[in-house]
């Protein structure tokens, strides 16, 4: 073993606890800026608490920020994932956000069906093409679900939480 080894690994383990910190803050502030009636405070308590508590485990492959109500329509829900990491065949080389608007069908009591991990289905399990940079929209095989629109970045080219609001709107723009 390399006389660095261990140190390496620290230093490494110290970068994801740093990652985990900084999505944390990103996903908290975007949420503040979304404002009152447009944010899932359950999922960004949830979410952003779950990082930073678990600084000695290894990082989970992604994390959701949900988005309802406000000037949305009642089956649009927005969402924002943090990708870390994944399986084949879909290896990608770094972290990336991932941008999503949801059109769910309303059921027979005109009520949704959201569920915490469609935006990754969106990105991984119905569709063949992963969003990277453009604006993708399609029907997925879902049926619960009418349309979804995605959009994925590398997360470090995301310098502030005004980045993540413009690339929501050219996400709602489609």
């Amino acid at each position: 073993m390399h006389p660095e080894y261990g140190k390496q690994v620290g230093q490494a383990f110290a970068a994801v606890h740093q990652l985990h910190h900084d999505v944390s803050r990103l996903l908290t502030d975007v949420a503040a800026k979304l404002g009152d009636g447009r944010v899932n405070e359950k999922s960004v308590i949830k979410e952003t608490s779950w990082l930073v508590n678990r600084p000695n485990q290894w990082m989970p492959y992604s994390v959701c920020l949900t988005s309802t109500g406000g000037d949305l329509p009642a089956n649009v829900v927005e969402s924002l994932m943090v990708y870390f990491w994944h399986e084949p065949p879909r290896l990608l080389e770094e972290p990336h956000l991932v941008l999503a608007q949801l059109t769910y069908k309303a059921g027979e009591n005109g009520r949704i069906d959201p569920r915490y991990w469609d935006t990754c289905d969106a990105c991984f399990k119905w569709s063949d093409v992963f969003p990277n940079g453009e604006v993708s929209q399609y029907s997925p095989s879902d049926s619960r679900i009418e349309t979804v629109t995605l959009l994925a970045v590398p997360l470090f080219d995301i310098a502030s939480v005004d980045d993540v609001l413009k690339l929501m709107e050219r996400v709602r723009a489609v």
